[in-house]
């Protein structure tokens, strides 16, 4: 299972979304995958000046290229319309 959750070399883009379950607003599975990404897999390297962690950098130490997550439109991140994981081939 964890290694299915991993990134592989063929993934540019994770988009994960918010849903509203029985009343309440959750990550679909690609936003719970993102989450579990840069909780358990990458290494937080920096977050932006101006939004925060709106918008930060990982680090991938299994592939040494970098990966940026940002929270797409909205207002908080609890109210964002998606949140995404971009995937570059940036060396560190």
């Amino acid at each position: 299972m964890i290694a299915a959750m991993k990134l592989s070399p063929t993934e540019t883009e994770l988009i994960g979304r918010w849903e509203i379950v029985n009343g309440l607003v959750r990550a679909d599975a690609t936003g719970e995958r993102i989450e579990w990404l840069t909780t358990n897999c990458l290494e937080k390297i920096t977050a932006s000046k101006d939004s925060g962690e709106w918008d930060t950098l990982f680090g991938d130490p299994d592939d040494g290229h970098h990966r940026e997550r940002n929270y797409g439109q909205g207002s908080s991140r609890e109210h964002a319309a998606r949140r995404r994981l971009i995937i570059n081939g940036i060396d560190l």
